[in-house]
């Protein structure tokens, strides 16, 4: 190896404890997958308080009705942002949190 190159070396933290709390142990990181679902799920939450919005209507307009959404009715033609928000929320994948816990 040459001066001044650095060779690949083996991550030996797993992830979970770099999420960990520094109090716990860990290096107090977010976890970004749990992070950007949190977020998806705000824009759901939005979606259902806001109800006399312009961003609102146009959304309902292009992807339909907030709480008909569900993996199963993502068109290819949605957005990213769209198909990922239809996904966070999805019963099938996360146990239907979001809508068991709004009341």
């Amino acid at each position: 190896m040459r001066v001044g190159q650095e060779e690949r070396k083996i991550a030996w933290v797993g992830w979970r404890k770099v999420c960990i709390a520094v109090e716990v142990g860990g290096l107090g990181i977010k976890d970004v997958r749990k992070f950007n679902i949190a977020l998806l799920a705000k824009w759901k939450w939005r979606l259902g308080m806001e109800e006399v919005r312009v961003w609102r209507e146009l959304i309902e307009s292009r992807y339909g009705f907030w709480r008909d959404m569900n993996e199963s009715s993502i068109a290819r033609k949605n957005s990213t942002w769209w198909k990922d928000l239809c996904k966070a929320c999805d019963a099938r994948n996360n146990d239907n949190w979001f809508d068991n816990n709004v009341k």
